[in-house]
């Protein structure tokens, strides 16, 4: 059995506070292994690791199961579930490693194993390295029964809990949750949220106004993945299908841009005008000033959604 040097962390989706109660990734054949960062308010970003706890031996097996209990402060529920991890894709992936997005830097290594929670009990894990976060599983705990007196306990050390929603709501709004309060009032939280931003789409991006980018973009995706796209682009042969992106960095013109999408925007143009293995085209149009830029989805029966609620950092600082 391989051993690797990696660690393991948390994540939960932006807006929607959890904390982990309790998890470990379990090593093959043990009943032990290396827990996961615990008893912390978590909403960075789904896919976002928070916490990293460097304890016992700094080369270690590879876990094939995920043991995990959770609170959802949105629908005020606890959730536990056990899994079989994709052993063999992790060890293959671990094994291989992956090519660095710097120049020279050559094949680097997976270091961390994350594990995202999320309302209605979804749960995922990625593999993460400097650049890189590939998703090896998503799954759904079950629902539980909970004691607060011990949820309590366990969170704070001591045997004087506050009321359960006085403190749930607390939570929620010191979060930055108003519009995860506001659904859970209106019962209308998102449960299948996070099935759905796993989908992949014959999507690619084109650039117009600016000059097109000659080196590879960087992009987060919806999906709490990560990986960069290699130029050519503007390309009319491509075949590939990804994940709808979160964030996106490029250059043009010497000029570096950030951008930031909102996920509920993308979802709902992405849903609209997928149409199976036809192509979508994410029409980019930079410009400086940066606010100037223009964001469409477009498919090829000449349908378009445009984009309203990006942002373009502004970064003067990295122009030439």
């Amino acid at each position: 059995m391989e051993n690797y040097d990696w660690l393991a962390s948390e994540s939960a989706p932006k807006g929607y506070p959890m904390e982990i109660i309790n998890g470990t990734f379990l090593y093959p054949g043990q009943e032990n292994g290396l827990y996961i960062p615990n008893h912390k308010l978590i909403y960075d970003g789904w896919g976002e690791p928070i916490s990293t706890h460097v304890v016992g031996p700094d080369v270690k097996p590879l876990p094939d199961r995920l043991e995990i209990t959770f609170y959802s402060f949105t629908e005020d529920q606890f959730y536990h579930g056990t899994f079989d991890l994709p052993y063999n894709l992790i060890r293959q992936r671990f094994a291989e490693g992956y090519e660095s997005n710097i120049k020279d830097q050559g094949i680097l290594d997976f270091r961390k194993l994350v594990v995202g929670v999320a309302p209605g009990g979804h749960v995922a894990v990625w593999i993460r390295g400097a650049g890189k976060s590939e998703e090896v599983f998503f799954g759904q705990a079950n629902p539980i029964e909970y004691d607060w007196e011990l949820f309590w306990k366990q969170s704070f050390g001591d045997n004087h809990a506050q009321p359960r929603d006085e403190f749930r709501l607390r939570m929620m709004e010191g979060s930055d949750a108003h519009k995860a309060i506001e659904q859970a009032q209106s019962d209308t939280v998102p449960f299948d949220k996070w099935a759905r931003l796993r989908k992949h789409y014959p999507w690619e991006p084109r650039f117009f106004r600016m000059a097109v980018p000659e080196k590879r973009i960087g992009i987060d995706y919806v999906n709490g993945e990560l990986y960069f796209l290699e130029p050519p682009f503007n390309a009319e042969d491509s075949t590939d299908t990804r994940p709808m992106p979160k964030h996106l960095a490029f250059h043009s013109n010497s000029a570096l841009f950030l951008i930031h999408f909102d996920e509920d925007e993308m979802l709902e143009a992405f849903e609209a005008l997928a149409d199976g293995d036809k192509r979508l085209y994410l029409d980019i149009a930079p410009y400086i000033p940066r606010t100037k830029t223009e964001i469409r989805l477009r498919n090829e029966d000449g349908n378009i959604r445009k984009l309203e609620k990006f942002y373009v950092e502004e970064l003067r600082k990295y122009d030439s």
